[in-house]
């Protein structure tokens, strides 16, 4: 009760200042600025800026918001002076291709799927770079890379070899949940055999009618199952 009386005290003092002053014929001497700042004409600061509620309010928010941005500066920094090894240095192998994904969020089992998802997006992105980097590399052996029909029937192949590897699977080789903050961070790294896609690239050349039978189509055929046969031979 007291502390109640106290802050209606402090609240009423400006208040009670003015009307002393309005009593004794000073209050037509009084400035009031924009900004709550009351002012006698003799240069007496009767209220001053700080004081206003608009000014307590101001103060406050800026103070959360300083607290806010220090707050996501450290977790941030948290997030990446933890981040796995595995993570930022991926296992190399002429078999497989790997990526790591991230997911953040308040509910671990959605940072999880995150996670998965982001990782599983890169990987359908560098196996659709590597199938059509195989096709390019045949189309330019066998110098039919102009022919817009040969083109065409490349193309066909190379999205079906991609659309089959993409759903052939992946194998999760790492994972790792960590608390940031009111956050879970979720780590994993899976990999996908891409030896596998690649043979099946080759496969479906050696059977298509159009691009198996071109000039100079065996030796680019066997160029690329020797370029195959070494990356597996070399892993």
């Amino acid at each position: 009760m007291f502390s109640y009386h106290l802050r209606m005290y402090k609240s009423g003092l400006p208040l009670l200042v003015l009307l002393v002053l309005s009593l004794n014929g000073v209050a037509s001497a009084l400035t009031f600025k924009s900004d709550g700042t009351v002012i006698q004409n003799d240069g007496t600061v009767i209220q001053s800026p700080k004081d206003s509620v608009a000014a307590k309010a101001a103060k406050k928010a800026k103070a959360e918001a300083e607290a806010a941005k220090t707050e996501t500066i450290s977790n941030n920094q948290q997030i990446v002076n933890n981040t796995p090894d595995w993570c930022l240095n991926l296992p190399q192998s002429n078999l497989a291709i790997y990526r790591c994904g991230i997911g953040e969020s308040n509910n671990l089992n959605m940072a999880r799927n995150r996670a998965t998802l982001d990782a599983k997006r890169a990987l359908a992105d560098q196996i659709d770079s590597q199938i059509s980097s195989r096709m390019e590399d045949f189309l330019q052996t066998s110098g039919t890379g102009k022919n817009e029909q040969i083109r065409q029937r490349s193309e066909v192949i190379t999205k079906n070899v991609t659309v089959a590897a993409k759903l052939t699977g992946y194998k999760e080789v790492y994972s790792e949940s960590q608390s940031v903050g009111t956050k879970f961070i979720h780590y994993v790294l899976i990999g996908y055999p891409i030896a596998s896609a690649n043979q099946d690239l080759l496969n479906q050349i050696k059977e298509d009618e159009v691009l198996s039978t071109t000039e100079a189509a065996d030796a680019a055929i066997a160029e690329l199952e020797a370029e195959i046969l070494n990356n597996i031979s070399g892993s």
